[in-house]
């Protein structure tokens, strides 16, 4: 196929503006008890492309900005941040009411497929020609004038409308796609959930546990020694305190060598740092924390890592380590009781105090089976029954 300018034959660059027909700009305080429907930025929806939640006036009231008359199919161009692509095109429910001049309104002319025009302007192409040229640094903008001097392809409009075509044909295929994967996603979810469920019922070991009747130590062998790690390691705090006992009505039955403990019969839990205190009397650093959001179902996401102020005396004691277990409290079910482990990704990290940190007395104790019990279902019900965490124990 031979080009024409890097174009197809039959194909030019032509600047929007010489197909594009004029909006005309009106005053609605002229009519101030006449209601209208305002479109402004905020009525925008970026990711669907959409216009969603626009507001309603009388005339009387009518914002400043609300000046343009719009059509059934006209283009809403945002002109402010282009980059957030604020793009959206006029449905016939909107057809003869005002939007805002915060956007660049664009009416195709009969040369342009109107279709064709939108998807354009969605284009990272013609985003990118855009936001390059952009005016200011705290509110960057650029003028009707930029948007209308773009050269964009124009294509004889049967093409045009081809074009549209194979657009929302493809589209309806790629909706479909992403419809039957976010049905994969679920599956696997609850496969995940039903793996999780058979490990901590044992059913996972079941064959391995019986070919080794007699070799295994009991798990309540293994929860003697860990206390007995407990108590020695309550050095330097008051009087010691034992291990809460496990309130099991709702669990399921164990397998025999099984037996059930609190996490805090198991781990050193406590609370982290408190934001917003006063420490002007104290000497203090800043450190990473980790946050809820950093606390995932079995994973860190520490894309954001953000600081505090805290007393310097106190990091030993906040500061994480390696295999320490992290488990979030509070909030909506799906915040509630999500656990991860920590690797030591950050140095001298703490953690707020809506992460709780659970620290093995001994290695005997892995912190890995900790996590799969809090995050299976059975972990996750009793988070949300019940203000104590207890896990399973066995070896």
């Amino acid at each position: 196929m031979t080009e024409n300018n890097g174009l197809p034959p039959g194909w030019d660059w032509v600047p929007l503006g010489e197909i594009v027909e004029n909006v005309i700009k009106v005053q609605p305080k002229e009519n101030p008890e006449e209601e209208f429907i305002y479109l402004d930025i905020s009525s925008i929806d970026n990711e669907q492309s959409k216009i969603i939640s626009p507001k309603h006036y009388l005339g009387k009231d009518a914002p400043s900005r609300a000046r343009q008359l719009v059509k059934t199919g006209d283009i809403l161009f945002s002109t402010v941040r282009t980059y957030l692509k604020n793009i959206a095109q006029v449905p016939p429910i909107y057809d003869g009411q005002i939007a805002s001049t915060g956007f660049c309104v664009i009416r195709a002319s009969s040369k342009l497929d109107k279709q064709y025009c939108f998807y354009l302007t969605l284009s990272n192409q013609f985003i990118d020609s855009l936001s390059k040229i952009q005016r200011g640094t705290s509110y960057p903008a650029v003028r009707n004038s930029d948007v209308f001097e773009q050269f964009i392809p124009l294509p004889p409009l049967p093409e045009q409308e081809r074009i549209v075509a194979k657009i929302e044909e493809l589209f309806t295929q790629l909706d479909a796609g992403v419809a039957e994967l976010e049905q994969a996603k679920a599956q696997l979810k609850r496969y995940r959930q039903s793996v999780l469920k058979s490990a901590v019922e044992g059913e996972l070991t079941r064959e391995w546990r019986e070919s080794r009747q007699g070799e295994l130590e009991p798990a309540s062998q293994l929860l003697e020694r860990v206390l007995a790690e407990r108590r020695e390691k309550w050095v330097g705090k008051g009087k010691y305190k034992e291990s809460s006992a496990p309130d099991v009505k709702d669990l399921p039955d164990l397998p025999e060598g099984w037996v059930w403990a609190t996490m805090d019969a198991l781990a050193d839990v406590i609370g982290g740092v408190t934001k917003g205190r006063h420490l002007e009397k104290h000497k203090t650093i800043l450190a990473p924390y980790l946050r809820v959001a950093n606390v995932q179902q079995g994973y860190l996401d520490l894309d954001l890592i953000k600081e505090i102020e805290i007393r310097e005396d106190e990091l030993e004691k906040y500061r994480l380590r390696s295999n320490d277990l992290l488990l979030t409290e509070g909030g909506d079910w799906d915040k509630l009781g999500r656990s991860a482990i920590w690797h030591n990704q950050v140095s001298d990290c703490v953690h707020q105090n809506h992460i709780f940190r659970a620290r093995p007395f001994t290695e005997d104790i892995s912190t890995t089976w900790l996590m799969y019990w809090t995050n299976s279902l059975h972990g996750r019900k009793y988070f949300a029954n019940s203000s104590k965490q207890t896990a399973l124990v066995h070896k």
